[in-house]
């Protein structure tokens, strides 16, 4: 379970925004260096499910699993590029019929698979987001009510 803290900076229903620090959140990943997943800012908002009940301020420990992570990486990056090879393939076999070159054809087809890996990707992505599959959880509160002064987080960072 990946687990890093955060404060709740809004609360929506039963979902919260919390602020993590980017050095906190990434810490233990090979890719810290050269991934710009969550922008280049050190401070990243997450969405996460508050099934804590959670308010505006709390210091809170933010759950994933692991094997969520994995599946969103595979959905983001293997679905595209299946895409781009299936469509070069079906292009290529395709060319002789359309009266164009197989380079062509492999090419034309590379782009429309890539188009609709990437249109899966986004579609799918959606749908998790909107279940809240795909979330992470808050799975407790560390502080409640740590004010305006959100700068702490900085200082406190993934102790446990």
């Amino acid at each position: 379970m990946l687990t890093e803290r955060g404060v709740v900076i809004s609360v929506e229903g039963n979902r919260a925004k919390v602020q993590v620090t980017r050095s906190a959140m990434c810490a233990h990943c090979e890719s810290q260096g050269t991934c710009n997943a969550l922008g280049s800012s050190p401070k990243a908002v997450v969405s996460a499910v508050n099934q804590v009940g959670a308010g505006q301020g709390d210091l809170v420990e933010v759950s994933m699993k692991e094997s969520r992570v994995l599946k969103a990486a595979a959905l983001v990056y293997l679905v595209p590029v299946a895409g781009l090879v299936l469509g070069a393939m079906v292009g290529d076999s395709l060319a002789a019929s359309m009266h164009i070159s197989a380079d062509a054809g492999a090419g034309l087809g590379s782009l429309l698979g890539i188009a609709a890996g990437l249109a899966v990707t986004a579609v799918a992505g959606r749908k998790a987001s909107q279940s809240g599959d795909a979330l992470p959880v808050i799975s407790r509160v560390v502080v409640r009510h740590m004010g305006p002064s959100m700068e702490l987080l900085g200082s406190i960072g993934t102790g446990k």
